[in-house]
């Protein structure tokens, strides 16, 4: 177990409480995007927040919901946060973060029924919210499973942050990246996390992803995604390394996917699902080739949903283009553009339910297009050959020519 902050200048590291380093088998390739796994989150916030945001604490807290899940999903990291209850506590904004969050995990003063709290509403991570209290410090969490393998099981006690929320939209995702098993790069935590590569990515100037800090890649700015060399980000680069690199191995998506069932099951689900929508793309079907040009139907399943927007991404790629807004239908007509020819497609949907929040498909189909046509070969040899003889020809045809003239002179 090790704990972390995310603070606003300086990076620091606090607290080793030590486990066992170990190392996972490789995942096969997955083709088609599992359905995610959802871990359920516990919202306490105190008066302060109440004073800066009034009624919109609630719809803040489903802001940095959707950021985060967009981070996981743009990552493929098989997981998404659900709010589950959100409680006001009468805690003060004097305490620094780490002072805070300690109150917080050993149930001191206010926070005597968390854990009966947790226990009631099935609550697998526990996050606490105040506006920034001037410590540099946006965030602060413990890390789950530190150097152990992606053994999680043991840190169910441990799944507490502290998030100041009126900094960065993503500080949520981060710091429950923490409590996930995640570090911030090779370059501040060179052990890495749960696993050795279970860390954030970077490249001088250029991005870093979720985990890492800027400051330690040359004032970097960010990009949502957390790191995994699947995916290309700025300057074509891969937004990780492979973790089949012993030393440098960056893959924080494949550490979540490993994790993240033990973390959703450290509490079992007590309030239902009561999404106001649900939305699951069907087609184009799963792994067809598609032709470059051609016409093919997006179907999906909704419900609770008026419109849909519908998009894609190549693969390796961490960028979604449209492909239509407010479609009505479960149907839409989609002519694949020419340039896709011999890249393999991810096509989502996504669209907002009647209480605001965007819901993005669970599912999405994976298609292939093909390689556009190749025009017929031509034989050099035969082309050559009717080169000659078209010059033969026009020769013979100048010779005659200059023999009727010269009749005509006599």
């Amino acid at each position: 177990m090790i704990l972390t902050r995310w603070m606003k200048q300086v990076c620091t590291l606090v607290a080793v409480l030590g486990m066992a380093l170990g190392l996972a088998t490789p995942e096969p390739a997955r083709a088609v995007e599992p359905t995610p796994v959802t871990l359920d989150v516990l919202f306490l916030y105190n008066p302060a927040v109440t004073a800066r945001y009034g009624s919109g604490v609630d719809p803040r807290i489903d802001q940095i919901v959707a950021v985060s899940n967009d981070a996981f999903r743009r990552s493929e990291a098989g997981m998404r946060l659900r709010a589950v209850h959100s409680l006001e506590v009468a805690y003060g904004n004097g305490p620094d973060s780490p002072t805070a969050l300690n109150d917080l995990t050993f149930n001191r003063g206010v926070f005597a029924g968390t854990e009966v709290l947790r226990d009631q509403v099935g609550a697998d991570l526990v996050v606490l919210l105040r506006p920034y209290v001037g410590d540099g410090i946006c965030g602060i969490a413990w890390v789950g499973g530190y150097h152990s393998g992606g053994n999680l099981a043991g840190s169910r006690r441990y799944g507490y942050s502290h998030v100041s929320v009126d900094c960065s939209d993503y500080v949520l995702g981060h710091e429950l990246g923490h409590n996930l098993g995640l570090t911030h790069s090779r370059r501040q935590n060179g052990q890495g996390g749960t696993y050795p590569w279970s860390l954030g990515y970077g490249v001088n100037g250029s991005f870093v992803t979720m985990m890492a800090y800027g400051s330690a890649f040359a004032r970097a700015p960010k990009v949502h995604v957390f790191s995994t060399p699947s995916l290309t980000c700025a300057g074509g680069a891969p937004c990780g390394i492979s973790k089949g690199n012993a030393a440098n191995g960056a893959d924080a998506a494949d550490s979540l996917r490993a994790v993240a069932s033990q973390v959703a099951a450290y509490r079992p689900t007590v309030v239902p699902d009561t999404r106001a929508a649900t939305l699951d793309v069907l087609g184009p079907n799963q792994n067809s080739l598609l032709d470059p040009g051609g016409t093919y139907p997006i179907s999906w399943n909704q419900t609770g949903l008026s419109s849909v927007d519908l998009s894609y991404r190549v693969e390796g790629d961490s960028v979604f283009l449209p492909i239509a807004q407010g479609v009505t239908s479960n149907k839409y007509t989609w002519t694949i553009p020419a340039t896709l020819a011999g890249q393999s497609i991810r096509v989502l949907a996504d669209g907002l339910d009647t209480n605001g929040v965007t819901l993005v498909s669970d599912l999405s189909a994976v298609a292939a297009v093909k390689q556009a046509a190749k025009p017929p070969k031509v034989d050099k040899k035969k082309k050559k050959k009717k080169k000659k003889k078209r010059k033969k020809k026009k020769k013979k045809k100048k010779k005659k020519k200059k023999k009727k003239k010269k009749k005509r002179r006599r």
